[in-house]
């Protein structure tokens, strides 16, 4: 949906030649893969330190998993 909006501005504006955004879609394609990667760690990361922070971190299973 981003990208849509981001190529209609860009068109009506006009300082962006059209196969431009083909170049702009693929660095896109490649950063998306970054941010679901940076959420999945987070995420995790975030459940381990509020599970932690509310003393039901199990830490004998959290030794068996990271083995």
């Amino acid at each position: 949906m981003a990208f849509i909006v981001l190529a209609a501005t860009l068109s009506a504006v006009g300082h962006l030649p059209v196969a431009g955004l083909a170049l702009i879609l693929g660095i896109d394609r490649f950063m998306s893969e970054a941010r679901a990667l940076t959420n999945l760690v987070g995420n995790g990361v975030a459940t381990i330190v509020v599970a932690k922070w509310v003393k039901e971190l199990d830490h004998k299973k959290t030794g068996r998993c990271a083995e």
